[in-house]
């Protein structure tokens, strides 16, 4: 019993922390434009897979890679100084569904909540109306 109050104000306090964080960092970044272009890393939980993502963003376009090959092209507009939308373009066979045909037609909106010199946090509101919190780390 008591390890099941643990892990539930475990769970509880995540929450929070997470809430907090979009809450009170929104304006904590003040230097977004430099990451309106350039090369960034995101790692994401695919499945039982951890998949590193090489990102390059050039002005409105954004392509995602893998393994060295692209799965994704993006419109990216940026609609304030920290904040912006992204739009799929293509998407490759490997990574074709559902959720993936829906952002060709809805935008996913993005906020840039914190930033350092080595990465950058977003929170995103996807396709489904959940929130993602996710770090994307600059590549030199």
């Amino acid at each position: 019993m008591k390890s099941v109050l643990t892990i539930m104000s475990f769970i509880a306090l995540s929450m929070m922390s997470c809430e907090n964080v979009s809450n009170n960092m929104s304006n904590s970044c003040d230097d977004c434009d430099r990451f309106r272009n350039g090369k960034f890393k995101l790692t994401a939980k695919i499945g039982f897979d951890t998949v590193d993502f090489l990102i390059e963003r050039k002005d409105s376009i954004q392509v995602e890679s893998t393994g060295g090959k692209e799965v994704a092209k993006l419109h990216i507009k940026w609609t304030s100084l920290c904040s912006y939308e992204s739009l799929l373009l293509e998407t490759y066979p490997l990574f074709e569904s559902e959720s993936m045909s829906k952002m060709k037609t809805t935008p996913v909106k993005i906020n840039i909540i914190s930033c350092t010199k080595d990465y950058y946090v977003i929170d995103s509101r996807k396709v489904n109306n959940k929130t993602v919190y996710d770090t994307f780390w600059v590549v030199e």
